[in-house]
């Protein structure tokens, strides 16, 4: 069996707060015994939606344990901002997140678990940091020399109309192209095919994104066929 793989290089600006909001967890850091006494008034109260809208929309509770009303208001926020930057097609931001949120729900079921947790963090191969050190320290200036990446009008993924997120293009760059994109595939594909245990074939490479601050990553899945993603961070 052949799957598709997606690589991305991540970096924060200097300063700044990142806020991905895809790992909420469903129960507490507690033994087996505190979560099944506790399973109906501490646990219950976690789960998605609780930060963000995942499932519903903006079905956030005030009452959570993790400040209802404040997520709410930072939603809030996050859809006028971009029903806002996009008037008079501010209705596009909406039509995007019912979409987001129904690949959510149904895109998941028709997935297969290749790893029992889904997700492993590690630490990167010294030739791979060294190309991409490399390649950063050969297009960066500062972020302001960054340009901007370009988002579909009133994609709601990022929000990139108050926090631009950026985009130093591993194919077109000094120290980039085919030859560079080659190599950090070359070795990344053995450390996600042992993880995974199938084999993997490259789908998309995209280079070096720049989160500004105060930037906000939505919860959302990959689109298909992408079943395996790797980051750099």
């Amino acid at each position: 069996m052949r799957c598709a793989a997606l690589l991305l290089i991540v970096a924060v600006a200097g300063g700044s707060r990142l806020t991905s909001l895809g790992s909420i967890f469903e129960g507490l850091y507690t033994d087996k015994i505190q979560v099944a006494s506790a399973a109906e008034s501490s646990s219950s109260r976690y789960g998605v939606d609780k930060s963000f809208p995942m499932h519903y929309p903006a079905d956030m509770t005030v009452d959570n344990p993790l400040g209802g009303m404040e997520k709410r208001n930072l939603y809030n926020e996050f859809i006028n901002g971009c029903r806002e930057y996009y008037a008079p097609d501010g209705h596009l931001c909406d039509i995007t997140e019912e979409e987001r949120i129904q690949m959510n729900i149904n895109q998941p079921v028709g997935m297969v678990n290749y790893t029992e947790l889904g997700f492993a963090k590690v630490h990167a191969p010294d030739e791979l940091n060294k190309l991409l050190t490399r390649f950063w320290k050969r297009n960066f200036r500062s972020p302001q020399n960054i340009p901007n990446e370009t988002w579909s009008r009133g994609n709601t993924y990022t929000n990139h109309w108050s926090s631009p997120s950026k985009m130093l293009q591993m194919e077109v760059l000094p120290d980039g192209g085919e030859e560079l994109r080659s190599k950090v595939w070359d070795i990344s594909k053995d450390i996600l095919e042992s993880w995974t245990g199938v084999e993997l074939s490259p789908s998309s490479l995209y280079g070096v994104r720049v989160y500004t601050d105060g930037a906000v990553l939505a919860p959302h899945v990959d689109r298909m066929p992408l079943v395996i993603s790797a980051i750099v961070n």
